[in-house]
């Protein structure tokens, strides 16, 4: 499923990449089941497959205060958006609804 979010993302140069290195390859990312079909010659959608296989997808989770969420989020998000273009990464800020007023990160 982190691979189907990453892939999806706005910055997924990576689906692109594995789309043009494979273009006798029909390549379908299923998002709201979490799939990705593939169709062609069974040799073709076999390095497809490698080629999604060798991608590492890395997760961390982080809670911030209210002001630390300010700091990374930054005005309209423009400070989140940078580091998201920057690095290709893929950033969710949830809100924890707990006492404290944190947020997920």
């Amino acid at each position: 499923a982190e691979l189907i979010t990453y892939l999806l993302s706005q910055h997924s140069d990576i689906l692109s990449k594995i789309k043009d290195d494979n273009p006798d390859v029909f390549i379908n990312v299923l998002a709201k089941i979490t799939r990705i079909h593939m169709r062609g010659h069974p040799a073709k959608v076999s390095k497809a497959k490698s080629d999604f296989h060798s991608v590492q997808v890395v997760s961390k989770t982080r809670t911030l205060t209210g002001r630390e969420v300010a700091i990374v989020v930054g005005k309209t998000g423009s400070t989140i958006n940078s580091i998201s273009d920057k690095h290709s990464v893929v950033i969710e800020v949830s809100r924890d609804h707990s006492e404290d007023d944190s947020s997920t990160l």
